[in-house]
């Protein structure tokens, strides 16, 4: 992952000075008043403002990609090939994964194991290159300190299926050993969801991987390690939500889950998969949401103030920051939940959670294996009321088309331009847009429908661009031509930049009008969600592109 992420999520960390291990309350005492701007000393690099907060004017100006630091000194360091998305550690080792994005072209594949025993000279000792780890793990590499295991599933460029993986680290953390994988007969692979997230229940005996959006989650039981196996498969889409990070009460009983588009929590009961109970079910507690569609809520990390347990939440993406939800008394743990904004007072800890710049790829889970009971036992929609819509299919593949289009021109420019505002800006239009074309290959595999469409575009659309009325095949509106990438790919310098910042802006502005009708339009809440995220992203990065140009002296 390149370094404009990786700094970014390196600053995502609770409030200080709470220590909280996954699925466990931590004791803390409460603030009283803000807490103290750190002094840096000489050789630090700290934020622009708020510290903990990577502003939007860092991102545009390239400032971000050089990193952050208050009074640390590097004692060793190894690059290799970087780093993505979640990398524990256990003992002295790390466990860095590596993007599917540069799978097949990376000296240094899969997950890479970093032996720190000497600080100053960590090393790398061993690659983990079985299925999931070879096919980017994003969240979902975990390690549960109890057992000493490592695992995770195979996520691809943004959901994926099949894979998962478990390692003994506790014998030697430096050569890890496979315990089992997909390959092995012992084990029926999780094929009938998409994986994104991942965490283990704190006593090690469970692994949950969450599906993304629509809700789906399997439970696969590893008490056995060397012969995992499949505890159940949930689809909680039925009560409409969209799965994302998660963490386990203590006793493995409660899973606090975040949603995504817009951000929000749900609280589910799951102690008939920590018992191994028959037939099991996984029951709705409660639910808070709070996001629009241009929030996503990444995880929650449980904490203890004042005596009282709460949930940390964050919700990464633009403008949104992180709330408090409290679990009240002694009552069942979501029995009432309510929201809290964090006040100033607590905003200004040196910690506060960074934005991620990385959206989050979303698929339709559907509900497979057995059943999933709400709170109240009220019941859910039926399967018909999920069924897409011609706009919901429609918008997905031409939207395909569209994006890819935009992820070529940024990366014939990203690495040979020599402005960083310009290469920021290529940067995450092409980690955004690669992120949604996930997303939407995602719900077409899960709707059965092909990928690219087999008629002219945008007839989907309810109010079509007056030039696309018919049946004739013509291009979609802002798209490049063949002559205009061909020149892209020779031009140099500043006429490099311009170039491409004229035809982004053309393309920005010509496909906006299929992720507005589609926002409105589109039968299905997630794909709604998501083409109001895509507007607002390009009107967002409209006016950053024409921002440039003026410096440049071009006109748009």
């Amino acid at each position: 992952m390149r370094s404009r992420l990786a700094a970014t999520l390196a600053c995502a960390v609770a409030l200080t000075p709470l220590a909280v291990a996954a699925g466990s309350p931590a004791q803390a005492d409460s603030f009283e008043s803000s807490v103290p701007r750190a002094v840096c000393g000489p050789g630090s690099f700290p934020e622009s403002g708020l510290q903990g907060q990577v502003p939007l004017a860092d991102r545009k100006s390239g400032r971000s990609q050089q990193g952050y630091t208050c009074n640390l000194e590097m004692l060793g360091q190894y690059q290799g090939e970087g780093t993505t998305w979640v990398n524990p550690q256990y003992k002295h080792c790390a466990y860095n994964a590596t993007s599917f994005f540069g799978l097949g072209r990376k000296k240094s594949e899969g997950v890479q194991v970093i032996d720190a025993s000497d600080p100053k000279h960590p090393k790398l000792t061993a690659n983990l290159t079985s299925p999931a780890m070879l096919t980017d793990t994003w969240e979902s590499l975990k390690v549960n300190e109890a057992r000493g295991l490592l695992a995770g599933v195979s996520v691809g460029p943004a959901v994926g299926t099949l894979a998962f993986d478990v390692y003994d680290v506790k014998t030697d953390c430096a050569h890890p050993k496979l315990l089992d994988s997909f390959a092995s007969s012992d084990f029926t692979a999780p094929a009938t969801t998409l994986n994104h997230e991942g965490q283990w229940s704190p006593d090690g005996k469970t692994y949950w991987s969450s599906s993304l959006t629509g809700g789906g989650l399997t439970a696969i039981d590893v008490s056995d390690p060397a012969h995992p196996s499949i505890a159940g498969i949930a689809g909680i889409g039925t009560i409409g939500f969209t799965n994302h990070g998660f963490e386990l009460s203590p006793d493995g009983n409660r899973m606090y889950l975040t949603t995504a588009f817009g951000a929000g929590m749900v609280i589910l009961d799951v102690s008939d998969f920590q018992a191994r109970r028959p037939a099991p079910m996984i029951r709705q507690l409660s639910s808070l949401m709070w996001g629009g569609p241009a929030s996503v809520g990444q995880h929650t990390i449980p904490v203890t103030y004042g005596g009282r347990p709460y949930l940390l939440l964050a919700a990464p993406l633009r403008r949104q920051g992180p709330a408090l939800g409290q679990l009240p008394g002694q009552r069942l743990p979501g029995a009432e939940v309510h929201q809290q904004r964090l006040p100033e007072a607590v905003t200004r800890r040196p910690a506060v959670l960074a934005a991620a710049a990385g959206a989050l790829a979303l698929v339709l889970g559907v509900g497979i294996g057995m059943a999933v009971g709400s709170g109240d036992d009220s019941g859910s929609s039926s399967a018909a009321s999920l069924a897409p819509s011609k706009v919901d299919i429609g918008f997905s593949q031409d939207m395909i088309v569209h994006h890819e289009q935009a992820v070529l021109m940024a990366q014939l420019v990203r690495t040979r331009t020599k402005d960083p505002k310009v290469a920021a800006l290529a940067a995450g239009i092409e980690d955004d847009q690669l992120l949604d074309i996930g997303a939407m290959r995602g719900y077409l595999a899960l709707w059965e429908a092909p990928v690219l469409p087999s008629g002219p575009p945008m007839t989907w659309m309810v109010a079509m661009p007056a030039h696309h009325v018919g049946s004739e095949m013509v291009p979609m509106p802002g798209m490049a031509t063949t002559a205009e990438l061909n020149a892209l790919r020779t031009a140099k310098g500043g006429k490099l930049d311009v170039m491409f910042l004229k035809l982004m802006l053309r393309h920005h502005s010509g496909g906006l009008a299929m992720p507005t009708d589609a926002g409105d339009h589109a039968a299905l809440p997630v794909v709604r969600s998501l083409a109001s995220r895509m507007a607002f992203h390009q009107r967002e990065e409209t006016s950053t592109i024409a921002a440039l140009l003026a410096t440049k002296g071009a006109k748009p």
